[in-house]
Formats: structure tokens, sequence, C-alpha cells
């Protein structure tokens, strides 16, 4: 190789370097860097986000408002009112929101508009909502009722009542298939019928459920920190563990193909299991309970919130505190975590864990 062609390739060389450097070290420094964040303050508490599958869209419900945001701005694109909204689902795409309301009220929007495409007023207050990946189905619970729409409509396709108080809903990626869970029973539904394919009872008070993203799997943890994995095909759990002795199930969530089951505890730890074993893969302690956990897509990443639990300490209530946390499937030290100062109520991540949606009673609402 002459003078002229080494100088040719050195140039290339270094061309390529520069490249990695100014473009990909960039990437990496904002997903492992906690402090690259947007936020936009509210002015009220902020009760749940949900985030699209590529993090360009979040929504997020307050005690009076709706908001939808682009990952690209810290102020809403839009922003509805209405009576406090505990609950709020987005289609994968971020074209459909769903939000249910403390005055029975069940909302549909597009994201092009804060004008709800429909109502539906149900028969009490909702609960917990959810919205198939594509948009098409929306299923949501008020008191012991829980309904099955078509986002073409507002009628319910159909409405399934339970002698029990029904606590979470959660729907496959196709809407195929509906899991709920009432004070005392897990029940699987098909969207063709209101008729449970099955039903499993477990001890009181069940707050943890998620499915995973082909129906395949469902994931419940209850008020005696115990969790389930079913396989939709029996109502026979394909395991139990009880994750401690004391505290109870906050939150639960599962990967896509069900691989990956992500635990948050009153006992202020999180859990990693695989579904092929009831032992956890690891699991992390923090100074306040895991309120609330999201798994990106393939189980690679964790985000979980970390607070003070409501209620009182020798009769003072508790100081409001929150982190929240990033986890790698395969460490149990986390890859950063963020002091929020004020109580977490919810977590989602984009579906390549490169993006983080975050509600506090701070009022604010974060991206990291």
């Amino acid at each position: 190789m002459n003078n002229k062609s080494k100088k040719i390739a050195l140039s290339a060389l270094i061309s390529s370097i520069l490249i990695i450097f100014f473009i990909f070290i960039p990437i990496l420094i904002n997903f492992y860097n906690r402090e690259s964040f947007l936020y936009y303050d509210t002015g009220n508490d902020v009760y749940s986000v949900a985030i699209s599958s590529d993090g360009s869209y979040f929504a997020a419900s307050t005690e009076t408002s709706i908001y939808l945001f682009s990952k690209s701005q810290s102020t809403p694109l839009w922003k509805y009112k209405t009576n406090g909204v505990w609950s709020i689902a987005i289609s994968s795409d971020g074209s459909y929101i769903a939000a249910g309301s403390a005055s029975n009220d069940l909302y549909l929007f597009s994201k092009s508009s804060k004008i709800p495409l429909w109502n539906y007023t149900l028969n009490d207050k909702m609960a917990s909502v959810a919205i198939s990946a594509n948009g098409s189905y929306i299923v949501a619970v008020g008191g012991h009722n829980l309904y099955l729409f078509s986002k073409s409509n507002a009628t319910p396709i159909w409405n399934y009542v339970s002698t029990e108080f029904i606590w979470r809903v959660a729907i496959s990626s196709d809407g195929s298939y509906i899991a709920a869970v009432d004070t005392y029973n897990s029940f699987l539904f098909s969207k063709s019928s209101k008729v449970p394919l099955w039903n499993y009872t477990t001890n009181p008070v069940i707050l943890g459920l998620a499915i995973s993203s082909n129906g395949m799997y469902i994931a419940v943890g209850d008020f005696t920190n115990t969790l389930y994995l079913f396989n939709k095909i029996s109502s026979i759990p394909m395991w139990y563990k009880k994750c401690s002795s004391s505290g109870f199930i906050y939150s639960v969530a599962i990967s896509s193909n069900g691989s990956y089951i992500a635990v948050g505890s009153s006992d202020k730890n999180i859990y990693l299991f695989k579904k092929d074993s009831p032992t956890p893969i690891w699991n992390y302690t923090a100074e306040w309970a895991f309120n609330s956990v999201a798994i990106s897509f393939d189980g690679s990443y964790i985000v979980a919130s970390s607070s003070t639990i409501f209620g009182s300490i020798n009769g003072t209530p508790p100081p409001p505190e929150g982190e929240v946390y990033l986890f790698d499937k395969d460490n149990s030290k986390p890859i950063w975590h963020y002091d929020i100062g004020n109580y977490i109520t919810s977590v989602a991540i984009s579906t390549d864990g490169t993006h983080v949606a975050v509600g506090s009673y701070d009022d604010k609402v974060y991206l990291f």
C-alpha cells in the first residue's frame, strides 16, 4: 500500500471513529443519563401515565384533566378537562387514548384532537382501563362491571357483572383475550363472549395483573404477596410464589411473550421472574414500597417506582417520597435512579426501553 492509499485509509478510519463518537455515544449517554428528561407541571396530582411503543407519544391523567404529549416538547399537544381520571391507556402507535373518570365516564380520543371520539357512562367510578395495541378494542371496569368496546362506537360489545368489586383489567395485543381480577378471583375472557373462559379463586384483594401481548400468559399478584402465573389454556396456575412473608403485591408487568415477569411489592422489593421458574432471577430492595412497575417489549429493561405508602406511622402520615429506577434484566443493580421527591403514582416504558414516562403527586409528568 502506497503512502497515498495509507492516508486515505487513515482518513476513513478517523471519519468512522468520529461518526461513532458524535452520533452513537450521545445516544448511549442519553439512555444512561438519568438527568436527561422533560417534565410538565400540570398543577394537580398525576394519577396515571401511558406511553406509545416507540415513545413518541405519552398520555397522563390528573384529578382534573387528561393530557397528550409528544416526546419532542414538554407542553401538551392537547388537554381535556374532566373529573379525576384514575386510569389511562394508549395504543401502540399513539393514535388512540382511552381514559376513565371519577364521574363514571369512559372516553376514547384520537391523538389529533382533544374532542372525544365518544364517551360512555359506566355504572360506577372507573378503576382500570386498557386498550389493544392497534386501538381496536377497549376494556374498562367500574364497580362490579367489566365492559368490552370497539373503537368504532360507544355501545359495549358485552358487559360482565361480577359478584365482587373488579380492580384491574388487561388486554392482549390484538384484543382477543381479556384478563380481569376482582377481590377474590382471576378471570380470562375471549373477546367473543362475556362468559369467562375460566376463573381462579385466590387470596383476598388482587391488585397486580398483566397479560402477555399474545394473550398466552397471565400474571396475578395478591394481598398475601403471592404471584401466580397462568397459561391461557388452564385455570390451574403454572406455578405460584409467595415473594416474602410480609407485604402485598402492588403491581405486575410481563414481557410481550411472557418470558419475564416483574413484580413490585410493599415489602420494599422489586422481583424479576422467568416464566419457567417460581424462583426470582433477582430482587432489589429500596427504602420504600415498589408500587408501580413496567417492562419493555422483550423484557430487557424494567422501570419501577418506589414510594412511601399512603397511611400513617404511629398516627402520623409519612412524608411523601418517591424514586424511579431503571433496571437491566441481567442485573439487580439499577442502571440509574432518580429522586422525584414525592409519591409516584405510575410508570410506563417504551417498547425498546429508551423512554420512560412517570406521573407523580408533585403535579408533574416526566419523560426520561
